[in-house]
């Protein structure tokens, strides 16, 4: 699975994608979550699929022509998402005396 980041583009699809009835969705338990879209965190490229595909689907049938969606719109300035760095644990340094000291 390629996790890419969310673009302003793909942040605004898939807002207006959340408004959809939820039975036009399908997403995976295993796919980041689209609950709560922000710029740069994750997203796997199936979903921008399935969001660009729902809300094409979507503007079709209620013959809706503004703001149109596609694929390569959503996807311009996307970059391969790189989770951040875990954040390393503390130290724990014993003194001569049997204490435990953090740092």
């Amino acid at each position: 699975m390629v996790l890419l980041t969310i673009t302003a583009a793909a942040k605004r699809a898939i807002e207006e994608y959340n408004t959809l009835d939820q039975s036009l969705k399908c997403n995976q338990n295993d796919e980041p979550s689209l609950v709560h879209p922000a710029v740069g965190s994750s997203i796997t490229h199936a979903q921008l699929i399935d969001v660009v595909r729902t809300l094409q689907k979507h503007k079709a049938q209620h013959e809706d022509s503004t703001n149109s969606v596609d694929l390569e719109t959503v996807l311009k300035g996307a970059q391969i998402y790189r989770a951040p760095p875990a954040i390393k644990p503390i130290p724990v340094r014993t003194l001569c005396s049997g204490r435990t000291l953090r740092h």
